[in-house]
């Protein structure tokens, strides 16, 4: 019967290896994968901050243009925004008839 014993401490041994290892093999995967997300995270949140750097600097620079122009030439300016209005009135109107 002592040999029947040794068998089953034999075999419950090797199975509890058997888990250490997955769940060793498990945690190193987990932290493999939380480094790989964060340096991602991190990426995004870097091209996310160019991006909007960026923006920020072209719409200063059309501000910019945009005051200068108009500041330069009113009357072209009012003259293309109210050809601007009348198509979005022509617009309306024709949208309104349908």
């Amino acid at each position: 019967m002592a040999d029947v014993n040794q068998i089953k401490d034999d075999i419950v041994d090797a199975v509890r290896d058997a888990l250490d290892r997955a769940g060793d093999d498990a945690g190193s995967i987990a932290r493999t994968a939380r480094k790989a997300v964060g340096k991602a995270t991190h990426r995004f949140v870097d091209v996310a901050e160019d991006f909007a750097d960026e923006a920020s600097a072209r719409g200063r620079k059309a501000y910019k243009y945009a005051s200068k122009e108009v500041t330069d030439h009113p009357i072209a300016t009012a003259a293309i925004l109210t050809g601007v209005a009348a198509a979005v009135l022509g617009l309306a109107l024709l949208s309104r008839r349908r």
